[in-house]
C-alpha cells in the first residue's frame, strides 16, 4: 500500500524524494503547512540541498495559484525523521513505510532484474519515469520564452538603446520600463541621470554592462546635432534579466 508517493526528483545525492505537502496531509498535522515545514526544518536542522529542496511556483491564477506557492521536496531519510517526531500512530506507520521503500529502492540498484518481476515495483518505476518526462517537458516549455529572448539579444550583434533593452527585459522578466530604469540607476548603479540624460556610471562601464556613444542627426533646418546616448551591452541585458528574474525562477 502506497501511503505517501515517492517521486523520482533528486535532492542532493538522493535520486528520490517526498513531497512535503503530501506528507503533511497524510500525517494530518494540525498546523498550516508553511509554519509546520519551517519549524521542522529548524528543529531537525535540515540543510537545503542535502535534506530538502525548495520548489517555487510562480503565480498562475489559471491553476489555482494566484499568489504562487512554495513547496519542499524531502529526501526519504528526512521524511522519516519528520514522521517520527510527530509521535502519532500515523507517523510511526509512515516512518515504517519509508524504511521499507528505501529497502526496495536499494534492491533495485543491487538487483534490478529480480525486482522487475514485482508488478508493484514495476508500476512505481514506470510512474517515476513518467513524472520525470513530464517535469522535463514542463521545464522546456517554461524556459522557451527566455531562450528566445536571449537568442534575440545575441542576434543583434550590437549594443542596444535603452528602450530596446527594456523591451527584451520585459519579455523575459515582466519588469516594465520604469522598473528597468530604476534597477539600472538605484539597484545596479550602472546608470546615472545627468542634465536629464541617462548616462553610464564608472561601475557600469568598468563591468562591461553599459556604454555610451554619440548620436548624431540633422534637424529640419539642416543644423547638425550630437548627443551622448546610453547603450546597454548584450552582457548587460543578460545580467539584468538574471537579476530581475522573479525569485526561484531560472
Amino acid at each position: 500500500m502506497e501511503l505517501v508517493p515517492i517521486h523520482a526528483r533528486a535532492v542532493g545525492v538522493e535520486s528520490h524524494s517526498v513531497d512535503a505537502r503530501q506528507l503533511h496531509a497524510i500525517l494530518n498535522v494540525g498546523r498550516d503547512f508553511s509554519t509546520w515545514m519551517r519549524s521542522r526544518i529548524d528543529s531537525l536542522e535540515f540543510v537545503e540541498g542535502t535534506d530538502f529542496a525548495v520548489i517555487v511556483h510562480s503565480p498562475d491564477p489559471g491553476n489555482g495559484l494566484p499568489m504562487g506557492r512554495i513547496d519542499y521536496a524531502l529526501t526519504i531519510d528526512a521524511a522519516k525523521h519528520v514522521a517520527l517526531v510527530e509521535r502519532t500512530e500515523v507517523g510511526r506507520k509512515v516512518r515504517a513505510y519509508f524504511i521499507e521503500a528505501e529497502k526496495k529502492l536499494r534492491a533495485v540498484v543491487s538487483d534490478p532484474v529480480a525486482l522487475l518481476g514485482d508488478p508493484n515495483v514495476l508500476r512505481q518505476l514506470l510512474g517515476n519515469y513518467a513524472e520525470r518526462v513530464q517535469a522535463l517537458e514542463a521545464t522546456v516549455a517554461e524556459q522557451a520564452p527566455k531562450v528566445a529572448t536571449f537568442d534575440r539579444i545575441i542576434a543583434t550583434g550590437d549594443t542596444l538603446g535603452f528602450r530596446c533593452a527594456a523591451k527584451l527585459v520585459r519579455e523575459a522578466t515582466g519588469a516594465n520600463e520604469t522598473e528597468f530604469r530604476t534597477f539600472l540607476m538605484s539597484r545596479a548603479r550602472w546608470v546615472q541621470r545627468l542634465d536629464g540624460t541617462l548616462l553610464p556610471t564608472h561601475v557600469g562601464t568598468e563591468r562591461g554592462y553599459v556604454t555610451v556613444r554619440d548620436r548624431e542627426w540633422d534637424d529640419r533646418d539642416g543644423q547638425h546635432h550630437c548627443k551622448p546616448e546610453l547603450r546597454v551591452t548584450q552582457k548587460g541585458v543578460a545580467k539584468a534579466i538574471e537579476m530581475l528574474m522573479p525569485e526561484g525562477v531560472s
